[in-house]
């Protein structure tokens, strides 16, 4: 495969000969679960694949809550269902109801972060959001994010949402003190 011009330690990133004229030889896995940070994730798979001559799996998992199993046996809502849903909104808002043929995806029954370790089996790049619906806000990392960094069996990609990155950056400008702390300030606002 014919690869564009590279330094010492950078990417190497196939050229446009190789990605137009060669199969699409590798696989990138995305899971999403609806939150803005999978979308997120979603949409740097459908930059990225075409460069690396990637297909992307789009992968969302479900599972019964407890709850609904003993409380509720009869109930016509599946979560097989909700998930299948999640994925056709997120393909639909990333590549505007027509995805590309390199684009396919699965609902997988189980935790999110077994369905996308296992998903990884095989696969060249995971890309996961940071946190997605659940968990607690203000977390740098997820639970499945978290799990998928340490078991997943190939690279693992992992995107802040948006306001997440750029309340960093703005934190990192304030030298890592949060909005309004005034310690070790002078009065006309340079540190001391």
């Amino acid at each position: 495969m014919d690869v564009a011009p590279s330094f010492p330690g950078t990417l190497l990133v196939p050229s446009a000969s190789a990605v137009l004229d060669g199969p699409l030889t590798r696989r990138f896995v995305v899971g999403v679960d609806g939150s803005d940070a999978s979308i997120d994730a979603l949409r740097q798979a459908a930059l990225l694949a075409p460069a690396f001559a990637a297909t992307v799996e789009v992968v969302s998992a479900w599972q019964y809550p407890p709850v609904v199993m003993d409380a509720f046996p009869t109930v016509a809502w599946t979560p097989e269902e909700d998930a299948e849903e999640i994925i056709a909104t997120a393909v639909d808002t990333v590549f505007g109801g027509a995805p590309p043929a390199w684009v396919s995806s699965t609902v997988a029954s189980g935790p999110a972060a077994k369905a996308l370790i296992t998903a990884s089996e095989g696969a060249d790049l995971l890309i996961v959001g940071s946190r997605g619906h659940g968990g607690f806000v203000g977390l740098m990392l997820g639970s499945v994010s978290s799990a998928c960094s340490q078991y997943a069996r190939c690279p693992v990609l992992i995107l802040h949402e948006r306001h997440e990155r750029h309340e960093r950056h703005e934190r990192r400008e304030r030298g890592g003190r949060p909005e309004g702390d005034v310690r070790n300030e002078r009065a006309d606002g340079h540190a001391l």
